[in-house]
């Protein structure tokens, strides 16, 4: 008895060592188009077969942390096609536990890689490798691989074929990350030469700007009724803000931009770094000595 105590034990901490966080993924599709974004990502090398098709969107407030791409493999003397698909993995913040995911359209040959992620952050811009058109009888295969750099830095290589050459990288997404995709397609040519992907570009999303919560600080001094507090930011950074008025007029000495300010009701947005002494109406400096 002792014994089968003993194994049932070892069991249990070995299926507790074996336990891991449930990962759910769900696929968008077109959902959440209606997102609003910001730009569009794009390279210069994409090739000419087929027609843009539909986009798909993260939902708000998610943005693409990792990818996958729908492969074929070498066909050795038959119709080469390569890249044939990107999914785009979504996540709200750094919560990888419930993921969304979004495609546009994909084709039909291949499978799919295991899935790619930034160590941490979002996906900020891509490179593209494509091979050029073969001529009238060679076989294009177009889009043959796909880069991808995380904001956090690291850049993320699918596990695509290796015809053609990478192209310059796109733009960045400056204020956020990836939200949305769309591919060009060659749809299939029953026979012929088919390509599958030829393009693809991305939209960019801007993240949503942290709130503010205010405290009084106990150093707080009155200029001509205007209010000095501290504050601390939901990242817990630290600043002086100057209320002129309570529902008009704010601003705000900091080191870093695009907050967003709350007081009485009122909010005020996309506030630029100042490095100069905020000053009450007599011209004095706010570090100064009343």
């Amino acid at each position: 008895m002792a014994s089968l105590l003993t194994v049932v034990a070892m069991l249990a901490v070995l299926s507790g060592g074996l336990c891991v966080e449930k990962v759910f993924l769900q696929r968008a599709g077109v959902a959440f188009n209606g997102r609003h974004y910001r730009s569009m990502l794009t390279v210069s090398n994409g090739e000419q077969f087929g027609n843009w098709t539909w986009p798909e969107m993260c939902p708000d407030k998610f943005f693409a942390v990792g990818f996958s791409i729908r492969v074929e493999s070498n066909q050795y003397g038959g119709d080469d096609t390569a890249l044939n698909g990107i999914r785009l993995i979504c996540a709200k913040n750094e919560d990888r536990s419930f993921l969304y995911s979004i495609e546009s359209h994909t084709g039909h040959f291949g499978e799919w890689s295991h899935p790619m992620y930034c160590p941490s952050g979002v996906l900020t811009s891509f490179q593209m490798r494509v091979e050029p058109h073969q001529g009238l009888f060679g076989d294009d295969t177009a889009a043959n691989n796909i880069r991808f750099r995380c904001s956090s830095n690291p850049t993320l290589e699918g596990p695509g074929m290796d015809w053609g050459e990478y192209g310059y990288w796109s733009q960045q997404c400056l204020n956020g990350g990836i939200c949305g995709i769309e591919t060009k397609m060659e749809e299939y040519q029953y026979g012929l030469d088919d390509s599958s992907l030829n393009d693809v570009r991305f939209h960019c999303c801007d993240k949503p700007q942290p709130m503010i919560k205010l405290e009084e600080s106990r150093y707080s001094r009155n200029f001509n009724h205007q209010l000095f507090l501290g504050f601390e930011d939901v990242l817990g950074s630290v600043g002086t803000v100057l209320v002129q008025n309570w529902n008009t007029t704010c601003q705000i000495k900091l080191r870093y931009t695009d907050l967003v300010l709350v007081l009485g009701g009122f909010v005020t947005s996309g506030l630029s770094l100042s490095s100069e002494y905020l000053r009450d109406r007599r011209g004095r400096s706010a570090d100064s000595s009343p």
